[in-house]
Order: C-alpha cells, then structure tokens, then sequence
C-alpha cells in the first residue's frame, strides 16, 4: 500500500502525518445495539471498540488487512528494525465516538500483556469518517507530561496518524461536539523486541480533563 508523508515532526514525541491510506469510505458500521462492542464509559474515556474483524464489512477488513502489511514501509520510514502487527490485537481495531466521546491524555502500555519480549512500540491511527470539519472537535491531542496540548490533529478523512510509543508519548482525543457526527477510525499497533528500558504494563491516564496533572495507572 503507498503512502505519502504530510509532516513529521519529533515534537512533543516522534510522530507523522501520512496520507493516500485510504481512499473507500462507502462500507457499513455495525449499529451501537451490536453484541460485538466493547464499551468504554468513565472519566478517563468515552468510545465504542471492536477487534472483531471477521464480523465487520469486507471494505473495513480490507482497509485493516493493508494496515497489517504496512510492517516493511514503516521500519524503512521510523529506522525501527523487527516490526510485526501485533497479531493479538490487543486494544487495536475500529474505534467509533460519537457526541460527547473523548479520552483523556494518557501513555500506551510497553510491554506486551501476551508476550512479555515485545514492546508496543508504533501506534498507527487512521480517520475513516467521510467528512470532518475542525468546529466537531474529535483532534487526536499530542501532550507534554504535565498534559499541556502541544500540537492537535484534526482526524481528516483519509490521513493516518503515526507515532512511536514511549515513556513521553502522552496523547488523547478531544471531546466530539454535540452537533458532530460519529468519528470512525481504524487503529492498528506494532510491536518490536523489548528494549530494556521498558517497564510500563498498564496504560498510565490523567485523570480527568479537569486535573491534568497527576496520572495514575488503569488496567
């Protein structure tokens, strides 16, 4: 699968903007009565999830199966040597967030909770929504460790946000506005052998929107 490099940039934490992943949005979502959702619904984040590929539309299991193969470009793109899909699929799949959704400001967990030699070390972010304007709110937040936004991206359809996980990588989704539609997106995570200076099992969260000062771990 091609992709074209928007931007890059090593602040607050090593991330890219890529376009050209997808170019089909016509497929179908499963409705919010499907039994296949995972719901989260606290105060350190808001959304609907599914790893359920086989369930999903066969454009939707495309899009995820062309994600999966991007393991060679990304280690020539990122220098990380000894990518792999995470092939669990532990946290990764469609994400869907509707009206009032966010997720609070948090860093991803390091080591794998199925194989303790690999580390989560890329994060891949794709929007499939066929429309998005900047006032719906729903921008993918790139943190500092004291949870200051340093740089917010509008999750435009068809651009991918891909960043490189690690102690500093701190990042949420701000809340989606009232009048917004769903935010649809496709999120895929690669692991590569552990380094020793992993050590986080748990993903660690701010608290809340409001006290964005003291993270604390969550299973």
């Amino acid at each position: 699968m091609p992709f074209t490099v928007e931007s890059y940039s090593d602040t607050p934490f090593q991330h890219w903007v890529l376009r050209d992943l997808c170019r089909a949005y016509l497929f179908d979502i499963p409705p919010k009565s499907w039994h296949g959702w995972l719901r989260y619904h606290n105060s350190l984040e808001s959304k609907r999830t599914t790893r359920h590929m086989n369930c999903l539309d066969p454009l939707l299991q495309g899009i995820f199966h062309d994600l999966i193969c991007l393991v060679r470009p990304l280690e020539e793109l990122t220098g990380i040597d000894g990518l792999e899909a995470d092939p669990w699929w532990h946290g990764y799949g469609l994400h869907v967030m509707g009206p009032d959704d966010f997720v609070q400001g948090h860093v991803d967990y390091e080591i794998h909770p199925e194989a303790p030699h690999l580390e989560r070390r890329l994060s891949l972010v794709l929007c499939l929504s066929p429309a998005w304007e900047a006032s719906w709110g729903g921008e993918t937040l790139l943190m500092d460790g004291n949870g200051k936004t340093i740089e917010a991206i509008v999750p435009s359809p068809g651009k991918a946000l891909l960043f490189e996980n690690g102690p500093a990588s701190y990042h949420g989704v701000r809340v989606i506005a009232d009048h917004a539609p769903e935010r649809v997106t496709a999120a895929v995570y690669y692991l590569a052998p552990r380094r020793e200076t992993a050590s986080r099992r748990r993903a660690l969260f701010f608290p809340n929107r409001d006290e964005p000062n003291v993270p604390r771990e969550v299973s």
